[in-house]
């Protein structure tokens, strides 16, 4: 869905799902995207954008086989939802990110099972964070605020409803 923008270019409306890959140890799974122009270095959560006609549980189980090489994960419940605003290129990007929580062991994640050849270039590590790793790393990360929005999920646990991370 496009909707007008501003300026008079078109925003494209993207449907996403995010995994919060963590271990009993409290450890996240984060992928490093270099994003060229412009350079911008981000640490995300694996997900991606659903395929028409894709339900959530099912986008997230492809992301999760393209971007990491596993799919047999037990999907926890959506705890974070979040719109985010960006440009790839020309496009605007309007991204509607459903986030679940996955527990899991830790493991060695691959991304040779991505047919995208874009996505294969541009995430160029993957790594185990700790909370107090990502608190004291001069590194930047989505949603912003993860180390204070991890340390709640860790401490209380899912809510009834999403909490709202955008921002």
């Amino acid at each position: 869905m496009r909707a007008p923008d501003p300026d008079g270019e078109h925003t494209i409306d993207r449907r996403a799902v995010r995994a919060l890959l963590t271990t009993a140890d409290r450890r996240i799974l984060l992928m490093r995207v270099t994003f060229p122009d412009p350079l911008r270095v981000l640490w995300i959560t694996p997900g991606g954008g659903l395929d028409p006609g894709e339900d959530l549980l099912g986008g997230l189980r492809r992301e999760l086989r393209e971007e990491v090489g596993h799919d047999d994960f037990e999907i926890g419940p959506e705890v974070w939802h979040q719109t985010v605003l960006y440009r790839i290129g020309k496009r605007q990007v309007k991204q509607h990110n459903r986030y679940f929580w996955v527990a899991t062991d830790p493991f060695d994640p691959v991304c040779e099972l991505n047919p995208d050849l874009v996505e294969r270039e541009i995430f160029d590590e993957y790594r185990w964070w700790s909370i107090d790793q990502i608190e004291r790393s001069a590194e930047v990360f989505a949603p912003a605020d993860l180390a204070v929005r991890l340390t709640a999920l860790f401490e209380f646990g899912a809510t009834n409803q999403p909490v709202d991370v955008s921002g």
